[in-house]
């Protein structure tokens, strides 16, 4: 303890260093806070030198460049310090912010601030005191005026007719590609980021089928991909990937082990893959967040988020009905994709009374409307029996904020075990698709004509002998 002041003007009052540790690691992880916090937080608030060395490394910093130092940079700058007690010293509070989760840190930062604003409202007063000898009443007004703006939010806002340019750079949507070409061509490029793209259809009809291959197709592009599983193990998920790079179809993946290997060898500078699986409606929205705050720390960085799928997800406490569950959830992933400004992709099951519908709407999403209503991006498929039969399916574009919906995407191959998927000229014209609708139906039942000729037949066959 190095401090003169007493407990109650320093962050001692909040039980010392442990406080202090997180307020810290807060500072690091949260740029928004770091900001906020910024002009009224003080180097002798903290208690400890090594506390006070660590804040002043921050300080000057973001003094200099503008930004918060990334976990890389702030062990450069501990490990350059040449006292040695302070450089192990304030080295194990980096060691602690590391491996520390920061599931807890909102109070952390909610106590942080109250005491420094608390702390800047009292200097305020004290200046007022000397002010008032001097009858400098203006000079009051504005000290007491500051102390009260004093760590609220600084953005006021779009001002719009100063903000022109501003306005039209955010326009230049920052994109993921798919991989699916006509797919990303509709969507100006792929699923922007801060986006919440949802995949609808019925079970077994290929959600986690699709959303592997984009994933796939994204870590070939040198990217990186968290996909979150609720429903299949990671190994199975795992063995898609395998089969997706490698070109073995998924039953042959063990046979051909040393093969699948070499494949991974050729592969041009992928991104990195992490597979983590949560049993079924035991996550959360915040769960994911814990998770991927982990591997911040970590220094892995997320390029795209797969949740496999988000219906399977625990909802928020106190909510008991379904519908209500299930909205929350998807505003807590489009709120975690803007916070994270990164795409994520989930998939929604369609209701059992559209399930065999040839092309799927918006309006066929199960449970709750306002999960279209969050979704930035909605994409159904639909595989009717001729379609299983050929590999195929078709994609309706249903949503898309950003340009042309309501188009129909022949997928063709649809091959789910040898994960193969490609889309097809996009059908636009509305007499091509009622056209492509007429013919899917026709198909179907002479399909399902024959199939009952022939257990007719062999029912008869057995009731001749």
């Amino acid at each position: 303890m190095i401090s003169n002041k007493s407990d109650k003007d320093t962050f001692q009052k909040f039980g010392g260093s442990v406080f202090q540790t997180k307020l810290l690691q807060s500072l690091l992880l949260d740029p928004k806070f770091f900001t906020r916090i910024f002009t009224i937080l003080k180097k002798e608030y903290f208690t400890t030198k090594a506390h006070q060395y660590f804040f002043e490394k921050l300080y000057n910093y973001y003094e200099q460049y503008k930004l918060v130092p990334t976990l890389e940079n702030v062990e450069i700058i501990i490990t350059s310090e040449e006292d040695e007690l302070l450089r192990n010293a304030v080295y194990e509070i980096f060691r602690n912010i590391k491996k520390s989760s920061i599931s807890d840190t909102k109070m952390i930062k909610e106590e942080a601030l109250s005491f420094c604003k608390q702390q800047r409202m009292k200097s305020a007063i004290f200046d007022a005191i000397e002010k008032i000898k001097k009858n400098d009443y203006d000079g009051i007004y504005k000290e007491v005026k500051e102390a009260l703006i004093a760590g609220e939010e600084s953005d006021d806002g779009h001002i719009y007719f100063e903000e022109l340019d501003h306005r039209l750079e955010k326009l230049k949507r920052e994109v993921i590609p798919t991989g699916l070409v006509h797919l990303d061509e509709l969507l100006n490029g792929g699923p922007g980021k801060g986006e919440l793209m949802v995949v609808c259809a019925g079970p077994g009809i290929g959600k986690s089928f699709f959303m592997a291959i984009v994933a796939a197709n994204v870590i070939t592009q040198g990217k990186n991909v968290v996909y979150y599983t609720l429903e299949l193990y990671e190994h199975q998920i795992g063995i898609r990937f395998d089969s997706r790079f490698s070109g073995v179809s998924i039953n042959d993946i063990e046979a051909n082990k040393e093969y699948v290997r070499k494949k991974f060898s050729e592969l041009k500078d992928p991104g990195k893959l992490i597979i983590k699986e949560y049993a079924t409606k035991t996550a959360s929205v915040n769960t994911l967040r814990m998770h991927l705050n982990k591997l911040l720390m970590k220094n892995f960085i997320p390029d795209l988020i797969i949740v496999d799928y988000a219906d399977l997800l625990k909802g928020r406490k106190g909510i008991t009905e379904k519908r209500f569950e299930l909205e929350s959830i998807y505003e807590d992933l489009r709120a975690m994709a803007f916070e994270l400004g990164v795409p994520v992709i989930s998939a929604s099951q369609v209701n059992r009374q559209e399930f065999n519908n040839e092309v799927i709407s918006i309006a066929s999403m199960s449970e709750s409307w306002a999960k279209a209503a969050v979704a930035d991006i909605i994409v159904t498929i639909s595989r009717r029996m001729d379609d299983k039969l050929g590999d195929k399916a078709r994609m309706y574009l249903a949503k898309n904020r950003a340009g042309r919906d309501g188009i129909i995407i022949p997928l063709e191959p649809f091959d789910i075990g040898s994960m193969k998927l490609e889309t097809k000229q996009p059908i636009t014209n509305l007499d091509e698709v009622k056209k492509e609708i007429a013919a899917i139906s026709k198909e179907e039942k002479d399909i399902l004509q024959q199939s009952l000729a022939k257990k007719y037949k062999k029912f008869r066959d057995k009731g001749d002998k």
